[in-house]
């Protein structure tokens, strides 16, 4: 009888894994317990090894032999805690927070087991298929090491470097596939705290090939943390609301149930501290430590950006939510480590590649988010002031560094459909999507997709930075036809801080909202108006900025503050239930709060309705307004302008005349990118969310009305399609 038995299969594969790793007398039956008698001494082995202090566990350390050893207490025997990953330095990947784990010591003889938690299934503790789930979805062996001696007690004592300096996470897929050499690897980080330790290997990656003796030097970070007990109560997710999530299986559910999944948004454990209070301080804030690395002049911009948030909050009684400490080479916080789990860091790197990011780290048991790190690349300020005109637009679709293209030659498992997704891992889904953004076609997967150590949390592919390069050049060589090189600093400084504003959106747990741009009309974003007034729906969406000639009174270059949708979606995963108030349970204030769906302003498609055959033309990446044939016209017609008298310019005299080929290229295709807006109006439908008996509840897909399809036409067949469309000099 043939059936599905990849679960079976890797039960066993689990089972005889453990068989393996255990010494024979462990498995050949009855006989002579060796037990604690046959370890060397414990004093013996510690003889002159620098001891930590009492913590999450304690470490010794050799320096002379670069020998860590670590004292699990036995209390941590079978109690799970979470494997934070990071690479704090290294080619391409510097100051990268990546994924983590729930793991678990498992002793088995003189091993002890690093196990992997199976969090992706409700495992029905009580229920009458508790049984049959714990057999079904087993743990993952991540690695077996041998107990070196018994502390007093009977803590065991094992050499980390049997984890950290044998590449446990896989680190060599990140490295062009290079292996670690454990001989040359060395400790450069190991720290001791009551609910984590933080170690960190300087390693050496070996190119491929056998007996190759070169190699590059990177750096791995694991931090093990305790995990909260703190009565965090997951909150449920609606479709109608981006969050990244946390998803389960639930086979208890009742045979009725139309899904076995449970959906909980990802976010932070926010409480008042007096919850009687209409407003209150909260208990724990969300403290966002802005780097030392940061340049001076663009603190102010980075430090706005992420307090803009706590607006949000404020309507929700919940004050200081979010903070900031800025850290210096001399004050209180200069010695803090951003690898550690237990801080939040704004950084700053140079990559070289013109990006940011905007990870988190959660409990996968609860989705409740516990660390969150953004990276800001030099090259997006550094591109903005001086290079706009130098880079091709997203529409070509390459990436023109020799670096990365080396990189991507060496590293074939990454796909390339844009370059943020060039350097973005192929995890063992295929998908870019995080593991837990699961859908019901995804049961299948879900079942069967073995898990990596670094299966993303929290991650997610942004490529809002390097879109808005080309939005800076475009914006550069208007202010360059005008007679002035350098944009204003106040347009730089609105500009880093909406993608601050964006990324610290990411890691309150928003997704992207790319409909959030059609909220309001073009004419009213592209006003004479200073006013800090959101001029979009979301800053979760990718918007572009506006820079008129020096003949028009400037106003905002860019949306100043979070929009309505912003708010709402704050509200819906932090909204406190107030004793007394007017909703008798959390269910009951989450199903009016995600009711208001068909409000102006509050509209949501995220990344997966923005494909080239998603058939809404206003879900779209650096657009603005509510008509997109009116944007097309208003970006057609900059281009043209632009392309008037480009080449006494784009080019200085002096310079190489491939800045005006790069000039002319960018000009091109924001001609294209014009086109496509415009172009999606044909056959398009618009797409709604709103549920069924929601307050003004629209139909879920609505056609573009015929009038505006045949504008949409008849503004093509005058550009695009016409003979006098492309004269150029």
């Amino acid at each position: 009888m043939m059936h599905n038995c990849f679960r079976y299969r890797r039960m066993m594969a689990a089972m005889l894994a453990m068989v393996a790793a255990a010494p024979l007398s462990a498995v050949a039956g009855p006989g002579k317990d060796k037990g604690k008698d046959d370890f060397p001494k414990f004093d013996e082995v510690v003889k002159d090894m620098k001891a930590s202090k009492n913590g999450f566990f304690k470490l010794y350390y050799d320096k002379k032999k670069d020998t860590l050893l670590g004292q699990i207490p036995k209390s941590l025997i079978g109690e799970p805690f979470l494997i934070s990953i990071s690479i704090p330095k290294g080619p391409h990947f510097t100051s990268w927070m990546l994924g983590g784990s729930a793991v678990y010591w498992e002793r088995m003889d003189k091993k002890l087991v690093l196990m992997q938690s199976e969090t992706r299934f409700n495992m029905g503790k009580g229920s009458t298929v508790e049984d049959v789930i714990g057999r079904t979805y087993t743990d993952t062996i991540l690695k077996a090491v041998d107990i070196k001696t018994e502390a007093p007690g009977g803590d065991p004592v094992i050499d980390l470097g049997d984890l950290m300096k044998h590449d446990l996470i896989g680190l060599g897929r990140y490295f062009g596939g290079r292996r670690m050499n454990s001989s040359l690897t060395r400790w450069c980080t190991h720290k001791v705290f009551p609910d984590n330790v933080e170690l960190a290997v300087d390693a050496a990656m070996m190119n491929k090939g056998p007996g190759s003796d070169e190699g590059i030097m990177t750096a791995l970070h694991l931090s093990f943390s305790r995990l909260p007990k703190n009565g965090y109560k997951p909150r449920e997710a609606d479709d109608r609301i981006g969050y990244f999530m946390t998803v389960k299986k639930d086979w208890t559910t009742d045979h009725s149930a139309k899904t076995v999944f449970k959906r909980y948004v990802n976010r932070w454990k926010l409480e008042k501290q007096d919850p009687s209070a209409d407003e209150s301080p909260v208990k724990e804030p969300i403290v966002f430590y802005i780097e030392k690395t940061v340049p001076i002049p663009y603190r102010r911009y980075v430090r706005e950006g992420i307090l803009e948030w706590n607006k949000a909050f404020e309507k929700l009684g919940l004050l200081n939510a979010v903070q900031v400490r800025q850290q210096t080479s001399t004050n209180e916080f200069k010695d803090l480590d951003p690898e550690d789990v237990r801080y939040n860091f704004f950084r700053w790197i140079v990559s070289g590649r013109a990006f940011a990011m905007g990870p988190s780290r959660t409990n996968p048991f609860t989705g409740q988010i516990l660390d969150a790190d953004i990276i800001f690349d030099d090259s997006m300020a550094r591109y903005f002031v001086h290079d706009y005109d130098m880079l091709k637009p997203r529409a070509f679709g390459s990436f023109d560094d020799p670096v990365a293209e080396e990189f991507l030659k060496s590293n074939p498992s990454f796909e390339r459909t844009s370059w943020r997704d060039e350097l973005t891992p192929n995890f063992a889904s295929g998908r870019h999507m995080h593991d837990n953004e699961v859908s019901e076609i995804d049961e299948v997967a879900l079942s069967a997709t073995p898990r990596a150590i670094l299966g993303p949390q929290g991650q997610h592919n942004c490529e809002m930075a390097e879109g808005m390069v080309h939005q800076l050049n475009m914006a550069h060589l208007a202010s360059v036809q005008n007679g002035v090189r350098d944009l204003p600093e106040e347009y730089l400084g609105e500009i880093i801080r909406e993608v601050v504003m964006h990324e610290v959106g990411h890691t309150l747990g928003l997704r992207h909202n790319f409909k959030a741009s059609s909220w309001l009309s073009l004419s009213e974003i592209v006003s004479t108006s200073t006013e800090e007034r959101p001029l979009v729906g979301s800053v979760m969406d990718y918007n572009p900025p506006e820079f008129v000639s020096t003949e028009v009174e400037q106003g905002s270059f860019i949306t100043r503050s979070i929009g309505p949708y912003d708010y709402w979606a704050i509200e819906y995963g932090y909204r406190p239930l107030m004793k007394g108030g007017e909703h008798s349970s959390e269910a009951e204030m989450l199903k009016a709060i995600a009711a208001r769906s068909a409000e102006p302003g509050l509209d949501y498609a995220t990344d997966e309705d923005t494909s080239s055959f998603g058939p809404d033309p206003f879900v779209n990446r650096f657009d603005n307004g509510d008509d997109p044939v009116t944007f097309a016209k208003h970006r057609m017609a900059m281009a043209s302008r632009l392309q008037e008298n480009l080449a006494d310019y784009a080019v200085e005299d002096g310079e190489s005349y491939y800045r005006l080929r790069r000039a002319f290229s960018s000009l091109l295709g924001e001609y294209s990118f014009a086109s496509r807006m415009a172009a999606r109006m044909v056959g398009g439908q618009s797409v709604h969310r709103d549920h069924k008996g929601d307050p003004n509840a629209r139909d879920p897909f609505v056609i573009v009305p015929a009038a505006k399809q045949r504008e949409a036409i008849a503004f093509l067949g005058q550009t695009c399609f016409s003979d006098d469309a492309y004269q150029f000099s």
